[in-house]
Parts: structure tokens; sequence; C-alpha cells
């Protein structure tokens, strides 16, 4: 890998998880539909491979003006997404289908709404040049050593530094924090 590809990458994925952290899920029945952030993002995204893992087919559901309850959470979508041909980053999105609240949760319940979602992306990185894993959620991004044993790597000191240096809430190992 080149040293002007190192930057990109860093560039790159900086500006991906700018976008990501916009998605807000909303009531859309079909998370994948024109009218769903999830779908309007996946529309917009310029990846070279995408592999649909999971998806809960809308037409199963209850028609549009029926409330469906779930009595678990339940993943409405779980997809990979690939974006360059060395593969140096795989996210994996879930956007899952939150619970009714117990009515008498008063302040869970009152923010409830049918097919409420979350959505949560989980960041594998090439183990051949990274040793760090990230999850992103609710506006925070978490980063994870890969392997205890192995040393991290300068790619990933460089793209811990820009994200630290880009985004309020980032969690980082100890190694991380004298960056």
């Amino acid at each position: 890998m080149t040293r002007s590809s190192k930057s990109e990458y860093k560039v790159f994925f900086v500006n991906f998880v700018k976008q990501l952290l916009l998605i807000k899920p909303n009531e859309a029945k079909d998370k994948l539909s024109q009218n769903a952030p999830l779908g309007k993002f996946i529309k917009s995204s310029n990846y070279k491979r995408f592999v649909l893992k999971k998806y809960l087919n809308s037409q199963k559901l209850s028609e549009k003006d029926e409330i469906h309850f779930f009595y678990k959470d339940q993943i409405a979508v779980e997809l990979e997404i690939y974006f360059d041909t060395d593969e140096l980053f795989k996210f994996t999105i879930i956007e899952t289908l939150c619970a009714a609240p117990n009515t008498k949760d008063e302040i869970n319940y009152f923010n409830w709404y049918p097919f409420k979602s979350k959505i949560v992306f989980f960041v594998d990185l090439n183990e051949q040049f990274f040793n760090i894993l990230m999850k992103i959620e609710n506006g925070s991004i978490t980063v994870v050593i890969r392997d205890e044993n192995e040393p991290y790597s300068p790619m990933d000191k460089v793209l811990v530094s820009a994200l630290i240096a880009n985004f309020e809430k980032v969690s980082v190992p100890s190694q991380f924090r004298m960056i």
C-alpha cells in the first residue's frame, strides 16, 4: 500500500463515517424502501460489493394502518458493504426493530412507535493492515483491539488519530490515548 493510498483511505473512512452518523431510522415498515433512511443511503452509496445477510420482508408484517407489536427486538436488515478492491473495510449495518416496551414504563412507551428501529454499524478492518475493530452506535464510535497479543499497526494509529480529530464521541483502548 502506497503513502498516497494511506491518506486516501483515512479521508474516505472519515467521510463515510460522517455519512453513517447522519442515518436516523424512521417509522418506515420496509427499512430498504426509497423512503427509509437506510434505503436512501444504500441507493446513494458508491460501493463495490453489497451482501444482504438478513431482510425482514415487510409484506409479512401487518397492514400499514395496523399496529404490529414485537415482544423482543428483531433484526429487520443486516447487510455488508465493501468499497474497494483491497477490501480494507467491511461495514456491517444492522437495523433492528424495537420491541414494544411495557406500558407501565411510561418514558420508553411514550417514545415508542410501530416499526421504531435502531441502527448499529460494525467495521471489520482487513487484518493484513489493521489490528482494530469498530462499532458505531448512537453517535458514538468504539474502537477495540482485535488481537491483544499483536501490536497495533501504523495504519491503526493513523485511522484512530483521524477519528479522534473528527468526532466528539470516540472511545479507544488505552494504547491509543497517547496519540
